[in-house]
């Protein structure tokens, strides 16, 4: 893996400013030596696949009719209610195409329709392993060791049912044995389906509720589907999450016709894995005489704009993030890394949650503080809470902010509720802050983390976390002012006096980025861990009505709401 500058000379004499502002995915590309992403490989290859930086997309559309408002992806959006599944950009009919020439008569027939003006631009995603599925992947054109190497290559990046199966929040006490144990086969062992009628009975047998039975049937079943019957299952799985549909009746040999449940959680998850953000597919365009087009339904559109939006949206988060990714590389990759816990968060920019936390829980002391209750009526442990954190974190933010400010960011959210238990249990979780402080010092110190960083994070989690409060949820009157003041000196205390403007509203951003993950902890767009971490869930919708929207291939992309522009510039 390749890591990042640990010194001053090392970072002189061999990085430069744009590796220190890169992302994780333009500098650490370790995820590349993974069978899952060999894999990937292979299905680009053989054209499964199509890279999206490769395929020079165009967006066809008519303009709204508003001059003042600049054309952009509304990720709150989706790719369903039209023949073309692309209304999902400013609320317009819209073509996403690799053809120039279709977008255009796309968008010039829809203008002599319906008025406007017509408008043809260039799409792309900021994730350069963005990938599309070709829903039209042509079987018959490959011999019998050719599909095998296909169907193979296909199976290595099938979640496990861990990966792809999230249960609800009401079923969270669901035992892990429940599923390896669903016995309900029918015909060949190969398959193992669950059908519709079978729910009731499997969850009587396993003693678990019939929504828990339907969700890990249905992740088994198109676990099943993608790995024993590709050729006749993947088109149709696509359009049904698509569709939002929860099933396919299928003719199958050994049974005949049957309703098969199915998971799109698990379908979003393959997905996601693969780094897929939509996919390929004909279809028959009333609009342009009735003629048969390629069209591209896209479902990532966080990631995906124009260019010219992507370079705009680089040049602000380097313009308000830049000295600070700067000064924490200096800082957080100086000297020798000397514990689990640091290693993985400075030099490991794709460590999951649960590493981060074990590692941490095994610094002196902290273990019990880790395990203990957080006080919420969830019974979240802030071993859990933290953890979920982290992950909303890693799904939201990490591959938008500077690879050189993740140490940062993720040790700030790994202390920022680390005495919350011991408030818990002396009942004041009202002055938790008192709690928070102390320990959060404590473990930074035992950690190695210098003073300088310390106090940076210190005020993120402290006077900073209840200043960001008042201002993004709370909406205090005169509470930005005041968060600003705030934002300006600790700025000043970090980078010196000719701290600016930009650099103030970096941290402002950061601010609002830790608030909006623990924030969204109590949302069901947030996944826990059980206890003994071997299933997730959905937690409560308890904070829903904080954030603006659900988007993304599984509905966890969020933005939290706020008056006035007040979200991220780089978001």
């Amino acid at each position: 893996m390749e890591r990042m500058p640990r010194n001053n000379s090392e970072n002189n004499n061999q990085s430069t400013s744009f590796d220190i502002l890169a992302t994780r995915r333009e500098v650490d590309r370790s995820f590349e030596q993974s069978e899952v992403y060999r894999s990937t490989e292979l299905l680009t290859r053989f054209g499964f696949l199509r890279n999206m930086r490769n395929l020079n997309l165009y967006h066809g559309r008519t303009s709204t009719g508003n001059e003042s408002e600049p054309w952009s992806v509304n990720p709150a959006l989706d790719n369903s209610g039209n023949n073309t599944g692309n209304k999902n950009i400013n609320k317009v009919p819209a073509l996403n195409t690799a053809k120039y020439s279709t977008a255009a008569h796309f968008a010039q027939a829809r203008a002599q329709q319906n008025g406007g003006r017509s408008e043809i631009h260039r799409i792309t995603s900021d994730n350069p392993d963005a990938r599309i599925i070709d829903k039209s992947f042509d079987w018959s054109q490959y011999s019998e060791d050719q599909k095998y190497i296909v169907k193979n290559a296909i199976a290595k990046t099938l979640p496990n049912l861990l990966e792809g199966l999230t249960l609800s929040f009401d079923d969270r006490k669901v035992g892990l044995g429940t599923l390896h144990h669903i016995s309900e086969f029918h015909g060949e062992k190969d398959y193992r389906f669950l059908f519709e009628g079978d729910a009731n009975e499997l969850a009587k047998k396993m003693g678990i509720s019939r929504s828990a039975a339907e969700t890990i049937g249905a992740a088994r079943n198109t676990n099943m589907l993608l790995k024993n019957l590709p050729e006749e299952s993947i088109s149709r799985l696509l359009s049904a999450y698509r569709d939002k549909k929860d099933y396919l009746d299928m003719d199958l040999d050994f049974v005949g016709r049957q309703r098969i449940p199915i998971s799109r959680e698990y379908i979003g998850a393959w997905m996601k894995k693969m780094d897929v953000v939509g996919m390929r597919t004909k279809v028959n365009s009333a609009t342009l005489g009735h003629k048969d087009i390629n069209n591209y339904l896209l479902f990532e559109l966080d990631d995906i704009n124009t260019p010219e939006a992507l370079e705009k949206r680089r040049e602000e988060r380097n313009r308000i993030m830049g000295r600070i990714a700067i000064k924490n590389a200096e800082l957080m990759y100086d000297g020798i890394v000397n514990t689990k816990v640091m290693d993985l968060i400075k030099n490991d920019t794709y460590a999951k949650p649960e590493q981060i936390v074990k590692a941490a829980m095994r610094t002196p002391g902290f273990k019990e503080l880790f395990e203990g209750d957080a006080g919420v009526w969830e019974k979240f442990s802030v071993q859990q809470h933290t953890e979920t954190v982290l992950r909303v974190f890693d799904e939201n933010y990490a591959d938008k902010l500077p690879a050189t400010i993740l140490p940062l960011m993720r040790t700030a959210l790994l202390v920022h509720d680390i005495g919350k238990a011991e408030a818990a249990a002396n009942h004041d979780k009202r002055n938790q802050k008192r709690y928070n402080v102390p320990r959060a010092r404590d473990f930074m110190r035992l950690n190695g983390i210098d003073d300088k960083t310390q106090n940076l994070i210190i005020a993120m989690i402290g006077d900073g976390a209840d200043l960001t409060t008042n201002w993004a949820v709370r909406h205090f009157e005169g509470a930005e002012k005041t968060l600003d003041i705030f934002c300006r000196k600790t700025m000043i205390d970090y980078l010196g006096n000719n701290a600016s403007e930009q650099d103030v509203a970096g941290f402002k951003n950061l601010l609002l980025t830790l608030q909006t993950c623990d924030s969204a902890a109590y949302t069901d767009m947030a996944l826990t861990r059980s206890k003994d971490g071997q299933y997730i869930y959905r937690n409560y919708p308890e904070f829903n009505g904080s954030f603006k929207h659900k988007a993304g291939l599984n509905n966890r992309k969020l933005e939290l709401k706020t008056e006035g522009d007040q979200k991220a510039a780089f978001y």
